[in-house]
């Protein structure tokens, strides 16, 4: 007989986006952010997997980080739902007198995805 193992889900890596210079311009970060979600969606539909949450990263321009961890409605791939989560995340660590350098996008809880492939159309 053979044994079926369960598909591994992907490990969606965890790379910075440097910002061209330090900035705290909330259009440039929220513009970033949005790029962000944007390639992280596209990633989840690749692997057909869906995000339950979504964690922003912020590194300052003095080197230190800090993350926030949000939930998503509902478990998603589209680029729409990503950024807004991602967005929101971004409003409540971010602070006018700090200069960001650096912002990353992850999805922790990564569930699989059933259904029509053509809903992860890439």
């Amino acid at each position: 007989s053979t044994r079926v193992r369960p598909r591994a889900l992907p490990h969606v890596p965890l790379d910075d986006y440097e910002l061209p210079q330090p900035t705290a311009d909330g259009d440039a970060l929220r513009a970033a952010v949005r790029g962000r979600a944007e390639h992280l969606g596209r990633q989840l539909r690749a692997h057909g997997v869906f995000a339950r949450s979504i964690t922003l990263r912020v590194r300052w321009a003095d080197g230190r980080s800090d993350a926030r961890t949000g939930a998503l409605a509902q478990p998603s791939a589209l680029d729409d739902p990503l950024a807004a989560a991602a967005i929101d995340l971004l409003g409540k660590l971010t602070r006018p007198e700090r200069l960001v350098r650096a912002v990353s996008l992850t999805c922790p809880g990564l569930i699989a995805a059933q259904g029509d492939p053509a809903l992860f159309a890439v």
